[in-house]
């Protein structure tokens, strides 16, 4: 597997089908949706810590489950758009035009590993929530550090396993257990790529956040800060519109050879 030609054909397809960022965008856009909601229910919690009031405490409960469903939805929505990029790339593979339309069908047919990710993400969270809870609880630097690599490591092992897991169910339609099946035995087999393609995302993903974080600059003017803001949610898109086109481009590479 050559990842240098993998990464340079994926960033050829970006730069010939535009069109293939719309999906990213999509969702990046419902996200900055997102974190704008947050931003404001975050203000109102403050106003409602200085001015408790019956009436604020209830609409703070159903801000909670409100904000939790819509975090939910976000989540699918941008799995989904994930899904579609298999669909994408093995068009432009095909010398087939581009269809939108066509790759969120093909995206929709995965809907039940989608779903099976979504609660393996929510399941992770939670676990690393908890780890950090009680890690805080014991305060030790040498337990934080060992603990923070363990399941660094266990994180990178789960996501070799089911790298291919997406792109293997959308190109082939075998069903669940088939797409997993062959997503592990190809993770294992290219155990190696697939760590240093994890690892360059994990560096795009931390550019990406970096970014983002130029965007909370306080002191700016109304006008800079919204240019600021949706310049950066932009460049967030860009950049994992690129990491789901590679993630497809490698599946499609190894798969022909298995």
């Amino acid at each position: 597997m050559n990842l240098i030609e993998i990464l340079k054909d994926s960033l050829a397809l970006l730069k010939k089908e535009p069109k293939a960022f719309v999906p990213k965008i999509v969702t990046t856009f419902l996200f900055s949706i997102y974190l704008l909601w947050i931003a404001k229910f975050t203000l109102d919690v403050y106003t409602l810590i200085e001015e408790p009031t019956l009436e604020g405490i209830l609409a703070f409960e159903s801000q909670i489950l409100l904000l939790f469903a819509f975090m939910l939805a976000i989540l699918f929505a941008d799995l989904l758009s994930y899904a579609m990029y298999p669909a994408i790339v093995s068009a432009h593979q095909s010398g087939l035009p581009i269809s939108l339309t066509g790759s969120l069908k093909d995206a929709l047919r995965a809907w039940k590993i989608l779903l099976i990710i979504e609660a393996m993400i929510l399941a992770m969270a939670a676990a690393i929530g908890t780890l950090v809870l009680v890690l805080i609880s014991i305060s030790s630097i040498a337990v934080t550090l060992a603990a923070g690599a363990v399941a660094f490591m266990a994180i990178m092992a789960i996501v070799v396993l089911i790298f291919f897991v997406v792109p293997a169910e959308v190109v082939k339609r075998n069903g669940v257990v088939s797409s997993f099946r062959e997503s592990m035995e190809i993770g294992v087999r290219h155990a190696p790529e697939v760590l240093k393609l994890n690892l360059l995302f994990l560096l795009l993903g931390l550019a990406s956040l970096a970014i983002s974080m130029l965007a909370e600059f306080r002191g700016l003017t109304a006008g800079l800060a919204i240019i600021t803001f949706i310049a950066a949610r932009l460049a967030e898109a860009l950049i994992y519109a690129y990491i789901c086109v590679v993630n497809p481009y490698v599946y499609l590479r190894v798969s022909r050879r298995t």
